[in-house]
């Protein structure tokens, strides 16, 4: 049995294909009975009946096989036939597994961080899986908003998810006991127009199925610390490192990304069907790129307001009032923000406070995937990122496609996208042109509502460095205490009009102000204890709460300038306006 099979008996039910009926008269793949065979190299199969179908003239049976919580049907005449046919089906699924990531240069796989060939195979199987899982529950989402209006086109046209794994050994394999779950997904394929954008954080930027589904899951975040911060560490996700003083994911929990078709950007930015006309389905997925050098490869691409698709920027910086007065505003393609999250992992900035970076273990691709194309996008063209502060790192997830890849579709994508978040009852469905759900409510995804729920976190999770931070970076306005001996309104003679000293009996100096003033960066002027979420919520803008990761701001820098020397262009960023808001 190959090392990718071996991950595979871990279990998990087979992807939609493993599930149709074999006939009985279908080629056999062993020289030996299947169900022989079947027993015994698989120990723990189960056979039962599932019935007959068929009229009565032509009456076939049914009959299942389970097996390290996968399930294989196949259908004969006779129940003897069935049988075999599901032992044949089970067979062929087990023995045709594949490592993923694996490659001329990397025969054993790409490992689920810290570089090629350190952690273990991901099995076709888990593929497979992930994308079962994701399909099933977009399409439960989607039959939930039967009757709703303004819908249109396509939603799932694009469905990104993410589905956590649980294994004991870490390796985020799926198992029977475990199985996997959906814990945040999103559809879209467009961005907000440039006179909707909002300097309150109301509305989302970004409604790229990709992105969508990362949002989703820094809410997911959000919660599983909230069951932390309550003292419900054993029914969360996290636990707390000694090492870094922060939470991070327990061992054996692993997260996977999928996308129903390759992003946009540099992963998707090659013909498909080039020189390999004759070539299996595998083979196009595994193919040398037969132009590694072309200007167009590994460079950073933008998506323009108003349109699909993906052009290479044209400018450096984005201003407020150029948007405003008819510029198209850009945003970074999907395959560039895959590379940023591989480095800064998918937590993002504010959550980064609290926890260590959140690395994707596998990346599974339903249509359009090439292997290279994608290990371009995603890490080869940052693998020299240098200045990353631990645990920070350049990510290698495992990648892989789905085991029958998807028909280009040409239905005309919807205006609306869609997300959810594990706990939620139900969708939400946000207007991509506005940003905001309808009647221009915001949207639970928008940067207001992230800030809203870190600051629930602050007073029980920030520790005294957590709050020193807050003062050496002058956020919180102090008064600065003076001893001066004032005299009383009796030996003054006068009154004091409005708390105020007679201009004559001002004791300041020409100039100087009793007023609030900010901290001087020393700390020694202001108790740590009044950094409170109330006086956080009052002065602190979004952005100055993101410069508070020291760790994750520093990764920052480096990833821009690994991003200006080897992606033919800087970080082409938003205007700073739309961070400058308080709650």
């Amino acid at each position: 049995v190959s090392r990718g099979a071996r991950g595979g008996e871990e279990g998990g039910d087979p992807p939609p294909e493993a599930k149709r009926p074999r006939l009985d008269n279908s080629p056999s793949v062993t020289t030996i009975h299947p169900v022989s065979e079947l027993t015994q190299k698989y120990s723990g199969a189960i056979f039962f009946s599932k019935g007959e179908i068929g009229p009565p003239h032509d009456r076939l049976f049914e009959v299942s096989v389970k097996i390290r919580g996968w399930e294989f049907t196949g259908v004969g005449s006779t129940k003897k036939k069935a049988k075999a046919a599901a032992a044949e089906e089970a067979l062929k699924y087990l023995k045709n597994m594949y490592v993923v990531g694996a490659n001329s240069a990397n025969p054993e796989g790409v490992s689920g961080g810290g570089g090629p060939g350190n952690a273990p195979a991901v099995s076709q199987m888990l593929a497979d899986r992930i994308v079962q899982l994701s399909e099933e529950k977009a399409k439960e989402l989607e039959a939930s908003m039967t009757g709703l209006s303004g819908v249109g086109g396509n939603v799932l046209k694009v469905v990104a998810a993410v589905v956590m794994m649980k294994g004991s050994t870490g390796s985020g394999m799926v198992s029977g006991e475990v199985g996997g779950e959906v814990v945040a997904l999103g559809t879209g394929t467009k961005c907000i127009s440039g006179s909707n954008l909002s300097e309150s954080g109301l509305a989302l930027n970004d409604c790229h199925a990709e992105v969508v589904a990362r949002r989703s899951l820094m809410r997911f975040l959000y919660n599983q610390l909230d069951l932390c911060a309550k003292g419900q560490e054993d029914n969360s996700i996290l636990q707390h490192q000694t090492s870094s003083r922060k939470f991070a994911l327990k061992s054996g929990v692993s997260l996977h990304l999928y996308i129903s078709t390759a992003p946009c950007g540099d992963a998707r930015v090659f013909s498909p069907t080039d020189e390999s006309v004759d070539s299996s389905p595998e083979e196009q997925q595994h193919k040398e790129d037969l132009h590694p050098h072309r200007q167009c490869r590994g460079v950073a691409r933008v998506k323009v307001e108003s349109g699909e698709g993906t052009v290479p920027p044209d400018k450096e910086k984005q201003t407020w009032d150029g948007i405003l007065s008819g510029e198209r505003i850009l945003t970074m393609s999907c395959s560039d923000k895959l590379a940023r999250w591989n480095i800064l992992g998918a937590q993002g900035s504010l959550l980064s406070l609290f926890l260590d970076p959140v690395y994707f273990k596998s990346i599974i691709v339903g249509s359009l995937y090439s292997e290279q194309h994608l290990q371009r996008a995603v890490y080869q063209r940052l693998a020299s990122t240098t200045g990353l502060p631990e645990p920070y790192m350049v990510n290698y997830p495992l990648l892989c496609g789905g085991s029958k890849q998807k028909p280009r579709s040409t239905v005309k994508s919807s205006n609306v996208s869609l997300n959810w978040t594990w706990g939620d009852q139900g969708p939400e469905l946000v207007q991509c042109q506005t940003g905001k759900c309808e009647d221009s409510i915001p949207s639970r995804l928008c940067k207001q509502l992230m800030m809203d729920s870190f600051l629930t976190l602050w007073d029980r999770l920030a520790g005294e460095e957590e709050k020193k931070l807050v003062i050496s970076k002058g956020i919180l306005p102090v008064i600065k205490s003076q001893k001066v001996e004032h005299p009383s309104p009796s030996a003054l003679g006068s009154k004091i009009i409005a708390g105020k000293l007679p201009f004559s009996q001002d004791f300041r100096k020409k100039g100087e102000k009793l007023s609030v003033q900010p901290s001087s960066g020393s700390g020694s002027d202001v108790d740590p204890k009044v950094v409170t979420a109330l006086e956080l919520r009052k002065n602190c803008t979004y952005a100055q709460l993101k410069s508070l990761s020291p760790g994750y701001n520093q990764s920052k820098e480096a990833l821009f300038e690994s991003y200006r020397m080897n992606c033919g262009h800087p970080w082409l960023k938003k205007p700073p306006e739309m961070d400058r808001f308080c709650l």
